[in-house]
């Protein structure tokens, strides 16, 4: 029975990821049966615009245009320094921003929760779902293509998407995506699956990037650069939040170098401590990384304790302290909800 479900996964497999993908014209109709009215969709990621957001927006409404659906790339909000610096270095012009979503109908991209969406998104039309973050709260009684795969960045999804298509990439699309999976791979380094790979090295000629480190490096270093940026905008300008049965958290991702990140740090925790509580949430963390470590910080009655339960890595200094570095989705979020659901049981 082992054998026979790996081996029917392993055809699967090859299907999303064969050039022929089983004849293009069915991943067509996922996208065309559905009746878009005569108006734009937006494309669009999640609040905190990062690379593969961005990216995977762009690459996807052109993918969507050349198919015959009017469709339009968006941001959530300012685009971060880490994607400016890729847009301009790529030749790419930036999607549109949009921060209400009421009455427009829309494709989301490197997100599924509301959470992390524009505001008023239970009030649009959402027809379409591609994320690889798993399973969220976003919702819709219509019958809507829903990508969703635990891959190193959601830009390779896309990838899937004009193959299982048949759709040609233009160089344009390939520089968008190929944006996307240096950013959350951290150049091919972190996460990486067999997907994100066979993307890479498919799109980099058709992208006509020669030198892929040399672009990477740009992004790192324009990510970690928060110029004429206060200490708030620094904190808030990669946050996003969760919940977990009763209780609702808040995760900023701030980014340094290797001489700076205990001093970065410090600065954040001081000023969680100035903003907490904030609104509605029990507590607020902030991750600050740099190309080997992640320190996490917290904030909020009773969060030593949460950490305490959540972080095997804890040895009850001031900061729990991964390394190598790491990401939200892989080992911070998943330990504290589980935390918080197994408390809310007892």
């Amino acid at each position: 029975m082992k054998r026979k479900r790996r081996e029917l996964l392993a055809l699967l497999a090859g299907m999303i990821l064969s050039p022929a993908a089983a004849d293009g014209a069915r991943y067509i109709q996922l996208f065309q049966k559905i009746d878009y009215g005569g108006a734009a969709v937006y494309v669009i990621g999640h609040k905190s615009p990062d690379p593969d957001s961005i990216g995977s927006a762009i690459a996807l409404a052109e993918l969507l245009n050349a198919i015959g659906i009017q469709a339009v790339p968006a941001a959530s909000e300012r685009i971060d320094n880490e994607s400016a610096y890729a847009l301009k270095a790529l030749e790419l012009e930036p999607p549109l921003i949009l921060d209400d979503a009421e009455g427009k109908q829309f494709i989301l991209v490197d997100h599924c929760v509301y959470a992390h969406a524009i505001d008023h998104m239970d009030l649009a039309r959402v027809v379409g779902i591609l994320d690889h973050h798993g399973v969220g709260d976003i919702k819709s009684t219509e019958l809507i293509p829903v990508f969703s795969m635990p891959v190193g960045a959601a830009a390779s999804l896309v990838f899937m998407c004009y193959r299982g298509c048949g759709t040609e990439m233009t160089p344009r699309a390939a520089r968008a995506m190929l944006m996307g999976i240096l950013s959350d791979t951290r150049n091919m380094t972190y996460n990486v699956t067999a997907a994100d790979r066979e993307a890479y090295e498919a799109l980099l000629p058709i992208a006509g990037i020669e030198d892929a480190d040399a672009l990477y490096e740009g992004m790192k270093d324009a990510k970690t650069t928060y110029d004429g940026m206060t200490t708030g905008e620094i904190f808030y300008s990669k946050y996003k939040e969760y919940e977990a049965g009763p209780y609702r958290f808040g995760i900023g991702s701030v980014f340094a170098s290797p001489e700076t990140i205990a001093e970065v740090s410090a600065e954040m925790k001081r000023y969680m401590r100035e903003i907490c509580p904030q609104g509605d949430l029990d507590y607020l963390f902030c991750m600050v990384s740099d190309s080997d470590s992640t320190w996490l910080s917290w904030v909020g009655d009773g969060a030593e304790e949460l950490v305490r339960e959540s972080f095997q890595e804890y040895d009850g200094s001031e900061y729990v302290i991964f390394r190598p570095a790491t990401t939200r989705k892989l080992k911070i979020v998943p330990p504290l909800v589980t935390a918080l659901e197994n408390r809310d049981k007892k």
